[in-house]
């Protein structure tokens, strides 16, 4: 063989190394997602669900859900991707059960496309490296020691109340009373409660019943919120007489776990959220600390008419979240002809409702009655047009 095809071999090999190594790199940073459709609320919920496979995948830390930076880089996941395809599943194809699904297919069963994510190699890796930044490297020291460190004015509540084998999470309809009575202790504290929306695909996430509280299990059921803190409650009633609660914190890259033991259900709820709420530092200002009857503390609720599917919801919850002014928005009573959600603080609905009269498809309307004669108690109604 002559030199220069020896070379010419020689830089075909070294090219192929390259070519291949580079391939296996771009791999390792892109997710197949199956999605229900390719509405903008499906993709959202696509980037997520695959940079969370992605920042998993790379790091090898299951742990590392558990960091504020790496839950609020997954809020904002879309600004991380930097390629996207769609291709319809060929006839007859099967979803294998190792792919990645978004909660529209997981409830549905169906998808009509499969999403190919690719992500920023070097943005994921600064990601998974925020933790070699001074952060701390053992959560474990801050377990159980309810560390006041942290400081938070607003968290998502996973609460679960275990009576005579039945299971119940709180959220949308379901144990009002409970989530009425949780958010008046915690704004006492300075501290704005959202529960989740309850719906099948929070069921889902959870596993079913019996539910599951763990880290593990709620972080990934919570990237469809948006909180600077996450609380899980696992309340059960103890027999013959009393309640007792597990309780646990996730905030600020810290995780503190307690329990408590009470006669009511509302005293297990005091020195729960009382234990939740993280103190003041000494630097606070006074007149930022909410009350019960401060507007942080307060919500408005507002009835829509015709959201009869999970896209409606979810476009529905983005456009209210993402009004200037608005701190949490969750569903608080869901009925046949359509939901009541409820924003926070109770300021921001003039914003909301200056936002809303702009959009084509609502028309508000005086508050409805139903056929039951309840009157729903709201702030404002709007009718969703099709």
């Amino acid at each position: 063989m002559s030199l220069r095809a020896f070379i010419g071999v020689l830089l075909l090999l070294i090219s192929t190394f390259v070519l291949s190594g580079t391939a296996f790199a771009q791999a390792a940073y892109t997710v197949e997602v199956a999605v229900a459709d390719r509405s903008p609320a499906e993709q959202e919920a696509a980037y997520r669900i695959a940079m969370r496979q992605v920042l998993l995948d790379n790091s090898g830390d299951k742990t590392l859900l558990n960091r504020t930076d790496v839950r609020n880089a997954l809020a904002d996941a879309k600004t991380y991707v930097v390629q996207f395809s769609y291709r319809a599943p060929s006839q007859g194809e099967v979803i294998p059960a190792s792919m990645a699904v978004t909660d529209l297919v997981r409830t549905s069963g169906e998808a009509t496309h499969i999403m190919k994510v690719r992500f920023d190699r070097n943005r994921i890796t600064e990601v998974i490296r925020g933790r070699l930044q001074g952060r701390p490297q053992n959560r474990a020291q801050n377990a159980g020691t309810g560390s006041q460190a942290v400081q938070f004015q607003s968290a998502l509540v996973w609460m679960v109340i275990r009576d005579n084998g039945r299971d119940l999470l709180m959220g949308g309809s379901n144990g009002s009373k409970v989530m009425q009575r949780s958010r008046e202790i915690a704004g006492g504290k300075g501290v704005v409660l959202s529960f989740p929306a309850g719906d099948a695909a929070d069921v889902s996430a959870l596993g079913g019943e019996p539910y599951t509280l763990t880290p593990d299990v709620v972080l990934p059921a919570s990237l469809r919120y948006v909180a600077p803190a996450i609380i899980t409650a696992d309340i059960r009633r103890k027999q013959p007489v009393g309640w007792m609660g597990e309780w646990q914190r996730l905030a600020n890259d810290q995780v503190a776990t307690e329990s408590f033991e009470a006669n009511t259900l509302d005293e297990l709820l005091s020195l729960g959220l009382t234990w939740m709420a993280p103190q003041q530092s000494t630097n606070v200002v006074a007149s930022t600390i909410a009350s019960p009857s401060a507007p942080l503390a307060s919500e408005s609720t507002i009835w829509f008419n015709g959201v009869q599917s999970t896209k409606d919801y979810a476009q529905l919850m983005k456009t209210v979240s993402d009004i200037g002014g608005v701190r949490s928005v969750y569903a608080k009573e869901l009925r046949e002809q359509g939901i009541v959600i409820a924003i926070q603080p109770r300021i921001a609905l003039g914003q909301v409702r200056a936002r809303l009269a702009q959009m084509p498809r609502l028309r508000e309307t005086a508050a409805p009655v139903f056929n039951d004669r309840a009157r729903l108690s709201v702030d404002a109604a709007y009718e969703l047009a099709r």
